[in-house]
């Protein structure tokens, strides 16, 4: 006869480190994006820094999404959302 097991596991850890990397990453991708739509385009960007700056603008939209309220990153929604 078959037994049933039933597990429950409880982890923790210090995500105060990664919560500030991702806080500085969001924080640079904003700066990017602000002074890259100011000099678009006096600078003649290629189509490739153009691509990248649109990804970049994509990049802070799902990390805005994907906030906790806490200031965190809900790395489940994260890794739903971020394209292949």
């Amino acid at each position: 006869m078959a037994k049933q097991l039933n597990i429950d596991l409880s982890v923790r850890a210090d995500t105060s480190q990664a919560k500030q990397q991702f806080q500085e990453l969001q924080h640079s991708l904003s700066n990017l994006t602000k002074s890259a739509a100011t000099s678009n385009q006096s600078l003649g960007l290629t189509k490739e820094l153009s691509t990248a700056i649109s990804k970049t603008v994509e990049l802070e939209s799902i990390l805005k999404e994907c906030a906790t309220a806490s200031g965190g990153l809900d790395l489940q929604k994260f890794s739903q959302k971020i394209p292949a």
